[in-house]
């Protein structure tokens, strides 16, 4: 099952903290993957990989800038993880930005075959 697959499923169980932190990964991911082929940099951190994700955007290589969702997921993550909050997000909400994520997450898996 991949990291994707797994927030999904995290989704349909209504467990909302571990569907943030599965869309963060998988979008992370997807864009690390997309950004290397491109020569664009990540250096492991959080800030850049949502650059990069908004360059792929600015190159026209991803339709949607995936930026945005990838600061809000990780501001979740470390609301929820390190400041022990209930995250504001719905599994409704998490669906959207799921869906925001599939398309960066297919490209991705695509390359990597």
């Amino acid at each position: 099952m991949s990291i994707y697959d797994r927030a999904l499923a995290a989704i349909d169980a209504g467990d909302v903290v571990v569907a943030i932190t599965f869309l963060h990964l998988a979008a992370e991911a997807a864009v690390v993957t997309l950004a290397e082929r491109e020569g664009i940099p990540t250096q492991k951190s959080h800030v850049k990989k949502a650059a990069a994700a908004h360059e792929l955007h600015e190159r026209h290589l991803v339709a949607d800038d995936l930026r945005p969702v990838l600061m809000m997921l990780n501001q979740a993550r470390k609301d929820a993880g390190y400041e022990g909050e209930d995250p504001e997000l719905d599994a409704q909400q998490l669906g959207e930005v799921a869906g925001r994520i599939a398309a960066v997450v297919s490209r991705a898996e695509e390359l990597a075959r």
